[in-house]
C-alpha cells in the first residue's frame, strides 16, 4: 500500500487575496492507511478570501473495502494585522477503512487538526471552519481538532461566549480546559469534545443557560472498543443558573 502525507506551504508577503483553492490534503492510492494533512500558514498585513476562497489540509480517506486507517487532518496558521475570511478552512480527519476494525492497524479514523487565526481585526465565517474527525471508519473512534481565535479556543460555530454561543459543528479541546460563558447551546450534530489521548477535565461555567439540544455532545464518550483512547480518568463540571439536557452529557 501506498500513502503520502501532505507537505508544508508557507506564504510571507504584505496582502494576500484568495479566490481559489490552497490545498494540502492527505491522500492514499490502492489501499492502506491515508496520508496525514499537512500545514499552511500565512503571514501578512491583510488576508482576505471570498465566499469561494478555501484552504483545505485534511487527512485522507482510506480506500472502501480495503485495508487501512484514515488520515489526521493537518494545522492552518493564518497570521496578520487585518484578517477577512468569508470561505471555507478544513483540516478534517479522513475515515479509515469501513469492513473491520483492528486498532492502530485498520478502520481508525483520523483525528481533526488545527486552526489557529491570529489578528487585530477578523472577519471569518466560523461555521465554514471545519476541524471534524473522520466519522466512517469502522472503529467508530477518532477525535474533533480545535479552533483557536487570537491563541483562545472557539467552540462557537456563530454567536460568542460573551453573548450566546452556539455549538453546531464538532470542536475538540485540550485536555484540560475551562470554558467561560453566558449562554452556550450545542445544537444537533455539534460536539464539546477532548481532541487527544490524555486524562481529560473539562469546565464549563455560564452565567447563563446551558442546553444540549438533541442531537448535541458533550464530553467523552469511549466507542467501547479495548485501547481505543488511552484515557484514565474523565472529570467534567458544569455551573450554570440552568441546565437542559436532550441530547448527550458523557463521561465514560
Amino acid at each position: 500500500s501506498t500513502n503520502r502525507n501532505a507537505g508544508n506551504l508557507t506564504i510571507y508577503a504584505s496582502v494576500v487575496n484568495i479566490t481559489g483553492r490552497i490545498v494540502a490534503d492527505g491522500t492514499v492510492t490502492v489501499e492502506g492507511t491515508a496520508g496525514y494533512g499537512g500545514n499552511v500558514g500565512i503571514w501578512a498585513t491583510t488576508i482576505t478570501a471570498n465566499a469561494s476562497g478555501s484552504i483545505t489540509a485534511n487527512g485522507g480517506s482510506a480506500t472502501h473495502g480495503t485495508y487501512g486507517r484514515g488520515g489526521a487532518g493537518g494545522g492552518v496558521q493564518l497570521n496578520a494585522t487585518a484578517i477577512t475570511f468569508t470561505g471555507s478552512i478544513q483540516t478534517n480527519g479522513g475515515y479509515g477503512a469501513w469492513n473491520n476494525c483492528n486498532l492502530g492497524v485498520n478502520g481508525d479514523n483520523g483525528n481533526g487538526g488545527v486552526v489557529n487565526i491570529t489578528a487585530t481585526t477578523v472577519n471569518v465565517n466560523k461555521s465554514l471552519i471545519l476541524v471534524s474527525q473522520g466519522t466512517l471508519g469502522y472503529c467508530a473512534n477518532g477525535m474533533p481538532g480545535t479552533f483557536y481565535l487570537n491563541n483562545t479556543i472557539d467552540i462557537c460555530a456563530s454567536g460568542e461566549l460573551s453573548t450566546t454561543c452556539v455549538v453546531s459543528l464538532k470542536r475538540g479541546v485540550p485536555p484540560v480546559t475551562t470554558i467561560n460563558a453566558t449562554n452556550i447551546i450545542v445544537q444537533n450534530g455539534g460536539s464539546i469534545e477532548k481532541n487527544t489521548q490524555a486524562n481529560y477535565q473539562l469546565s464549563i461555567n455560564t452565567t447563563g443557560n446551558l442546553t444540549i439540544d438533541s442531537g448535541g455532545v458533550v464530553g467523552f464518550r469511549s466507542s467501547g472498543l479495548l485501547g481505543d483512547d488511552g484515557l484514565t480518568t474523565i472529570n467534567i463540571t458544569i455551573n450554570a443558573t440552568n441546565v437542559t439536557i436532550l441530547g448527550g452529557l458523557y463521561a465514560y
